[in-house]
């Protein structure tokens, strides 16, 4: 991988998380200023909780300051996008723009409309089918895409499959583990409950950039599986790894250190936190242990091995999980207990992708070796 792929990788990545985690919300306050928040307002004015006075006084400092801000951070979005065009317009412009789209209808079809259900679907496959038109758009205009040679390939398709269905079987499998392991949770009563609720949610933000850095992984190590390009795996493996948790740091150690101020975003009840303390300090504390297992996953899956892939997931983090649970937390019977086999599933884990992957790497980069003797 050389300096400008790996420059592509890292940009995206950094625009996908910016454009979650700062423009989006950003826009999203300033666009509920003056829709839901003022509806709110206006209803806590009736029903006297706050006076009309104090209504007028923070309201238009609220919808001010958030269209500033969205503004500003819409306009640098794009701007750094534009200078890594066309990839940085097709990984968050576009998405961007459905997104906050998607929003806007949402508001619409459920306020002014009045219909609530279908209202959402029907904003979201509006929005979904705009990010498909500007994407084509784009691809049409940057001469990438050549409509005349579209045709179906049943080879081409062969090969997503066999990435993709295991793929998504690996994410639904997770379902298996965190069933019995949510049961043993209910077993510790309603505070716990509550606080491992409250947890889980944060713990879904910290997985946007495992997420995020398994399919650029998947991504960047199948197009230089296609080019015959396999040396550049080591790149991308080694890059993945460092990026998913330096990215995950960074949201973790905040997250951890204001843990009572973001968890007191869920409950204010001081057994229910306690609650939530404890899990965060053993499974969000080590949660770019997580990372690192995607990315290994994703490295692996852009070889050409999602199969594999998935197995060793199912069988270190899922399978590991419940033997776990009808043993060592049978015979303990803690929460601490509990909540440990995260960080120890998610280390076996990543050591079987690792060792899986210097085992199949080694045939296709003899090949290229070889190939590159031959040819000097």
């Amino acid at each position: 991988m050389n300096e400008s792929s790996i420059s592509i990788f890292i940009v995206q990545a950094a625009l996908a998380l910016f454009t979650f985690f700062v423009a989006a919300p950003c826009v999203l306050n300033a666009i509920s200023t003056f829709t839901v928040q003022a509806r709110l307002a206006k209803t806590m004015v009736e029903e006297g909780v706050i006076t009309e006075a104090d209504r007028r006084l923070l309201q238009p400092k609220k919808q001010i300051a958030g269209v500033v801000i969205s503004v500003i951070l819409v306009g640098a979005l794009v701007a750094v996008a534009a200078r890594t065009a066309p990839y940085g317009f097709f990984s968050c412009g576009i998405a961007a723009i459905a997104g906050v789209l998607n929003v806007i209808m949402n508001l619409f079809f459920v306020i002014v409309v009045g219909i609530d259900v279908a209202g959402v679907a029907i904003a979201t496959v509006l929005s979904q089918c705009v990010s498909g038109f500007l994407t084509v758009r784009c691809l049409l205009t940057s001469q990438e895409l050549h409509v005349k040679e579209l045709h179906f390939s049943g080879h081409i398709f062969k090969k997503m499959m066999n990435i993709g269905i295991p793929a998504g079987i690996q994410g639904s499998l997770f379902s298996i583990s965190n069933f019995i392991i949510q049961a043993s949770v209910n077993s510790f009563g309603a505070a716990v409950i509550a606080g491992n609720s409250a947890c889980v949610s944060v713990e879904g933000l910290l997985y946007c950039p495992s997420d995020a850095v398994m399919q650029a992984a998947t991504t960047a190590v199948s197009q230089n599986v296609g080019a015959q390009e396999y040396e550049r795996s080591r790149s991308v493996a080694r890059w993945s790894m460092v990026l998913v948790v330096v990215l995950t740091g960074i949201l973790t150690v905040p997250a951890v250190v204001f843990r009572r101020q973001v968890l007191g975003l869920y409950t204010s009840s001081g057994a229910e936190l306690q609650a939530a303390f404890t899990r965060m300090m053993i499974v969000c504390l080590t949660y770019s242990l997580d990372g690192t297992m995607a990315a290994m996953s994703g490295v692996n899956r852009g070889l050409g091995y999602s199969m594999l892939s998935a197995a060793v997931t199912f069988v270190g983090a899922c399978v590991f999980r419940i033997i776990w649970v009808y043993t060592v937390f049978a015979s303990v019977g803690t929460l601490e207990s509990l909540y440990v086999s995260y960080p120890i599933s998610w280390i076996l884990s990543t050591a079987a992708h690792i060792v899986c992957y210097y085992i199949i790497r080694k045939k296709p980069f003899k090949a290229t070796l070889e190939a590159k003797a031959a040819a000097a």
